[in-house]
């Protein structure tokens, strides 16, 4: 049986606060290539780079480092994409790294097929698998998440963050499908037996528990030449 070929394998975690039911998530900004998401939603994580980083060998590492790096009280005073912003207090951006470090589960992996959206051409078609995580967010952290966002300061290095409920992912009158991005909705939908909207044109099936390492998926899969030495693996 032919083994499907991934192109991608980001980690991701679903950052939930149980006290108040709200969600702390990344906001693709206005830079963003695929245009239909730009302003969307998004799970905290990231893709692997073993090149760059050689610890990059499992979703968990992988996970981990994408989190230290978007959330760093240490950062320089421009964004990554030399951006002059005000920014959060360090001693907050650290709580809210301390929570993504220490309060993060493994949950599923998810096999996530797409084709470009119908009337966007700047989306891309791809498999993937997307190793999802989730992270219980204490109620003080989130208090000083959405505190930051109100005076428009800015706690990530990349991209935008935003507090959601579920209610107002499922019911965007602006955004509508297109209130989260990628394998976002279904994965919620997953953990929570909720209802978020999607584009029909992407499927994400949970396929199991996340595995130790990358190496471990190619039992079953392929990766491309790219994703294969973004994630370090010997095929």
């Amino acid at each position: 049986m032919t083994k499907l070929t991934l192109v991608a394998h980001p980690s991701v975690t679903i950052a939930h606060c149980r006290e108040n039911g709200k969600l702390l998530m990344a906001v693709y900004d206005a830079g963003y290539s695929q245009v239909s998401y730009r302003f969307s939603a998004n799970n905290i994580g990231g893709n692997p780079d073993f090149q760059k980083h050689p610890n990059d060998t499992s979703p968990l590492n992988v996970f981990f480092r994408e989190a230290g790096e978007e959330y760093d009280p240490n950062h320089p005073e421009k964004t990554n994409f030399g951006e002059t912003v005000l920014w959060a207090p360090p001693r907050n951006i650290f709580l809210v790294r301390k929570a993504l470090l220490e309060n993060t589960k493994p949950i599923q992996d998810f096999l996530v097929t797409a084709v470009k959206l119908i009337d966007d051409p700047t989306t891309n078609a791809y498999s993937a698998i997307y190793s999802g995580f989730y992270t219980q967010v204490p109620l003080v952290t989130m208090d000083i998440v959405e505190t930051n966002l109100r005076r428009c300061r800015r706690l990530c290095t990349e991209g935008l963050t935003g507090v959601f409920t579920i209610d107002e992912l499922s019911h965007d009158r602006v955004k509508g499908r297109l209130s989260t991005a990628h394998a976002t909705a279904p994965m919620i939908n997953y953990l929570f037996g909720s209802n978020i909207p999607h584009p029909d044109e992407l499927s994400a099936t949970p396929i199991g528990q996340v595995r130790p390492t990358f190496q471990d998926y190619l039992a079953d899969f392929n990766y491309a030449e790219r994703i294969a030495k973004a994630t370090g693996v010997v095929q």
